[in-house]
């Protein structure tokens, strides 16, 4: 359910190296627009919080965040249609 921290996550181990990753992740969540439904987090809104935190993040980091956000709309609504990335 989007919203709710599924518990399986808790018991999850992020490896090292993408610890930091997933942390941002997890802030930018908090960033999701409120609408008639689940969204992708914008990239205004990634744009914005690399400038309040004062990080560059390179290409591969922005398509991995944006892989993590469309997987987990895609897990809150298994029955609906893949977010397609913005253009």
């Amino acid at each position: 359910m989007l919203g709710k921290r599924d518990p399986l996550l808790n018991a999850t181990r992020v490896p090292a190296m993408a610890s930091e990753l997933w942390q941002a992740y997890q802030a930018l969540c908090a960033s999701r627009p409120a609408g008639l439904g689940p969204s992708l987090v914008p990239q205004s809104e990634i744009q914005a919080w690399q400038c309040n935190h004062g990080i560059r993040l390179n290409s591969w980091e922005l398509d991995t965040l944006a892989a993590m956000d469309r997987a987990s709309l895609i897990a809150a609504q298994p029955n609906a249609e893949a977010p397609k990335a913005p253009i």
